[in-house]
């Protein structure tokens, strides 16, 4: 994880935090590409990414996370702050540019911003059933699952 995140930033890769309108919508973009490359359906609409643009970015509890590379955005995540917790709500990147490490790097400034502004924990969100890739991903970060109760 260290490693590629410094090999990413060795290559040119920047990290920055915006709450923007145009920063939702490079992020959305990154995460329809990322459901189209793994045949799945979108879970989130713009709709909802865009509310939370609206209502939680102006109050400093959401942001977006881009990583660029030559000026274009390659991955994005988007967070929401709670009381104690950085909750990762929605992500995706440019298949075309993993060889530059983005996702790991953007994940690192996440962390690292979350832990330096004294939140105490980070919440990677559910995983779908049999989301193997995924879970690997959360789990090389030292994420644990959990086990919830849902009522529906």
């Amino acid at each position: 994880m260290r490693r590629d995140a410094k090999v990413a930033s060795r290559r040119g890769v920047v990290a920055e935090q915006r709450t923007d309108l145009d920063a939702c919508r490079a992020l959305y973009d990154l995460y329809l590409h990322s459901m189209r490359r793994n045949r799945a359906m979108p879970k989130y609409s713009w709709a909802w990414v865009d509310a939370i643009r609206r209502h939680l970015c102006p109050i400093g509890a959401a942001r977006v996370f881009l990583a660029r590379l030559d000026g274009e955005a390659i991955a994005g995540l988007l967070v929401v702050d709670s009381a104690s917790t950085r909750h990762y709500l929605v992500g995706g990147f440019r298949s075309d540019t993993l060889r530059h490490g983005p996702n790991d790097f953007l994940l690192a400034e996440a962390l690292k911003d979350a832990f330096g502004i004294g939140l105490e924990r980070f919440d990677f969100l559910p995983s779908g059933p049999g989301d193997l890739a995924l879970d690997r991903f959360k789990r090389k970060w030292g994420a644990m699952r959990c086990l919830t109760g849902r009522w529906t």
